[in-house]
């Protein structure tokens, strides 16, 4: 009796094993994929901003509750959409900059309209995208937030003159303090073009093509969103380049040279060959 009951018992356990491991794994899987439907489409993104690009427009930004959208032509109007009807136009004022505060301010010339950008990260509440300002229109006695970002990084006042010296092609000359051999991989150095209006990167890591997207101010940079193809190249250098890339955090140019640092150690040193 008691060997059929042990018998009885472990038939009963064992058909629930499997049972239990297969409910993990579609709420793994649908979250995943819900992380992946969240994510900004960054090329949806780049086409979007180059259309405003192409129609004049230097500075764009976005809020929401209720939604509404600012675009700025430094050398034309400024207009602000208020749910998507055309509420104000006026012609665009000097800004004024406060460098110390990364503050900038443009007002109508009635006085009845002002906008404050401020240079720090901001992520839209709703899509997620991430833009490089924090946004207030004041309008009607009332407050309106959001984020924006340059579209033309030269027409940022608040960055230094030499800044867009970035917006170029470079190779790969150290890593580290070590030179790089080119023959070490299978395309040569390592190359980084960078697309300052674009805020996107591209190049090769000596194996694969890759691209992504870059933030950049006076000294502070930081590289993500980073894809790239998967061919194999046994003895590159690929995985510390790229892994590099993702942890930089600060530039300087002096001369040709890009130097990219990890809080003030030089870590990637390139030479500019555009």
């Amino acid at each position: 009796m008691k060997t059929l009951l042990l018998i009885l018992f472990l038939l009963f356990l064992i058909p629930g094993i499997p049972a239990k491991e297969s409910l993990s794994i579609p709420v793994i899987n649908d979250t995943i994929q819900e992380e992946k439907q969240n994510e900004p489409d960054f090329q949806s993104i780049l086409a979007r901003d180059e259309k405003a690009r192409v129609r004049g427009i230097d500075f764009r930004a976005f809020g929401n509750e209720p939604y509404w959208m600012l675009e700025i032509d430094a050398e034309g109007n400024t207009i602000f959409s208020l749910h998507d009807r055309l509420d104000v136009v006026f012609a665009t004022p000097a800004p004024e900059t406060y460098t110390e505060k990364n503050t900038i301010i443009y007002k109508s010339p009635e006085g009845n309209f002002e906008i404050s950008l401020i240079q720090e990260n901001c992520s839209d509440n709703m899509s997620g995208e991430r833009m490089t300002f924090t946004v207030s229109v004041n309008f009607k006695n009332t407050e309106f937030k959001g984020c924006g970002k340059f579209l033309v990084f030269n027409k940022n006042p608040l960055l230094k003159s030499d800044i867009g010296r970035l917006n170029d092609i470079w190779a790969l000359e150290k890593f580290m303090d070590d030179p790089v051999d080119s023959l070490v991989n299978a395309k040569g150095l390592p190359i980084l073009e960078i697309h300052l209006n674009d805020g996107r990167i591209m190049g090769n890591n000596g194996c694969n093509e890759y691209s992504g997207a870059v933030d950049v101010d006076d000294t502070d940079i930081k590289f993500d969103r980073i894809i790239s193809t998967k061919m194999f190249c046994p003895g590159s250098m690929e995985l510390q380049y790229m892994d590099a890339l993702r942890k930089v955090n600060k530039w300087e140019i002096s001369g040709m040279r890009l130097f990219l640092k990890i809080n003030g150690e030089n870590y990637l040193t390139f030479r500019k060959i555009d």
